[in-house]
């Protein structure tokens, strides 16, 4: 019998079917951190990070993502149908003005920070981040607690590889918390 899908659960499809397609981004980068509880700061409505991970806390200040986020049940069956591991995904979302709720969070606590559309990242959000956990992000980092440690590439067949040095123009690149 199949599913119907809620007003919330259409949201997350809906934004998903016109977003970029990163399970592969995300698959790649899970098998070269062994990272397992993940911060997604900027996250709007893209759930795919818990396809890969199991633990995965969202952040945004829009309201679209508080409301379908508020329904967190909808976000989990719609996971639970793409999801890569064992178990139930468990999905957090913090709504609010980013540097208020990352000062919230507690210290040393993700082992990796995806910040693919947050541009710099912010001393709140490095705070929250383990020594030597993984920062993913779209543009290089300039920040002195992070060291450069690969290079995610999109092959023109569309499959991501990790690269220990750095390329011209990566789909994202990974870096280490001192």
């Amino acid at each position: 019998m199949a599913r119907r899908a809620t007003p919330s659960t259409r949201t997350f499809t809906d934004y998903l079917d016109a977003a970029p397609d990163r399970t592969g981004l995300f698959a790649a980068v899970a098998a070269h951190t062994g990272a397992s509880r993940v911060l997604y700061p900027v996250s709007s409505l893209d759930v795919t990070p818990s396809y890969t991970w199991p633990d995965v806390t969202y952040v945004d200040t829009e309201q679209r993502a508080r409301i379908a986020f508020a329904d967190t049940a909808s976000a989990e069956r719609l996971i639970e149908q793409h999801k890569v591991y064992g178990g139930a995904p468990r999905v957090r979302f913090l709504g609010g003005e980013y540097d208020r709720v990352m000062s919230a969070l507690p210290v040393a606590s993700w082992d990796l920070l995806i910040s693919l559309h947050a541009g710099p990242v912010g001393a709140n959000a490095a705070r929250c981040l383990k020594p030597g956990g993984w920062l993913l992000a779209a543009a290089p980092v300039a920040d002195p607690e992070f060291v450069f440690d690969a290079a995610v590439l999109l092959s023109v067949r569309g499959k991501y590889r990790v690269v220990s040095e750095d390329a011209e123009r990566p789909a994202a690149r990974l870096f280490r918390r001192l």
